[in-house]
């Protein structure tokens, strides 16, 4: 090999990236440093950012979901992450668990951060439930792990189209009344889009969470989250997201 010449400019420019002081002895724990500019970047929680930071590939895993994920635009071209919960639970949940299913070296994965990305945004929009993209991302790893090839994201959109044209066949040609709701139940494409029984759902949460209730109205803006996870465990994931804000909202407003 021919010699390599590292000059000091270049290591300066490196401990940039890194953010390393070493004036600082605290910023040369690069996870803890990490840690905290993912928190302030993508506006997470530190207990959500410091399991992120585990290890360099969860991190960076992390970072292209949230950045391909939904986004929420803030003037200016500018725009953020739209739900950056949704993508740290997702990827400790899902990405680790599939890492950790094979064999495979430890720094391979086979769903794209990006593909990754479209799909939480399609569960962001109501086009699916939550539930549904976790049986779609487990199917997209073990598809292109046995191809030897990764998919990009509009292989995700590809898939839930073909798989509610499939549905709507098998539908036109059922002939029990039961056998609709029983290929439904059995892909969990249904996601509950009916007002009236949202609502429901809703009442019983915020009669069961009066803690969260009275945090939400005390002014922190996270017990809304708890709330909304509360909702969707009694739904099984299958409320539509937007619909349970909404309501949710509109609820705790009164």
């Amino acid at each position: 090999l021919l010699p390599l010449a590292i000059t000091q400019d270049q290591v300066n420019e490196v401990r940039q990236e890194m953010l390393l002081n070493e004036a600082d002895v605290s910023s040369l724990d690069i996870p803890a440093t990490m840690a905290s500019w993912l928190a302030g970047a993508y506006g997470i929680s530190a207990t959500d950012a410091r399991a992120v930071t585990v290890d360099n590939l969860t991190c960076s895993y992390f970072r292209g979901v949230a950045d391909n994920g939904p986004r929420r635009y803030i003037g200016e071209g500018r725009s953020v992450s739209a739900d950056p919960k949704l993508c740290v639970n997702f990827v400790l949940s899902e990405f680790n668990r599939k890492r950790n299913e094979y064999d495979d070296p430890q720094w391979m994965f086979w769903v794209s951060d990006d593909a990754a990305g479209r799909l939480l945004e399609r569960v962001y929009d109501g086009t699916i439930g939550l539930k549904v993209a976790k049986g779609l991302y487990s199917e997209l790893w073990d598809q292109d792990r046995r191809l030897g090839a990764m998919r990009g994201p509009d292989a995700v959109d590809e898939i839930i189209s073909i798989r509610k044209r499939y549905i709507r066949t098998n539908l036109s040609l059922s002939v029990r009344a039961d056998g609709a709701d029983a290929i439904i139940a059995a892909r969990g494409l249904k996601q509950v889009s009916d007002p009236g029984a949202i609502e429901k759902i809703v009442d019983d949460v915020l009669a069961n969470n009066e803690k969260s209730v009275a945090e939400f109205k005390s002014g922190k803006e996270k017990a809304l989250q708890a709330l909304v996870g509360q909702v969707m465990k009694a739904s099984q994931g299958k409320a539509n997201p937007s619909q349970v804000n909404d309501i949710l909202r509109k609820k705790l407003a009164e």
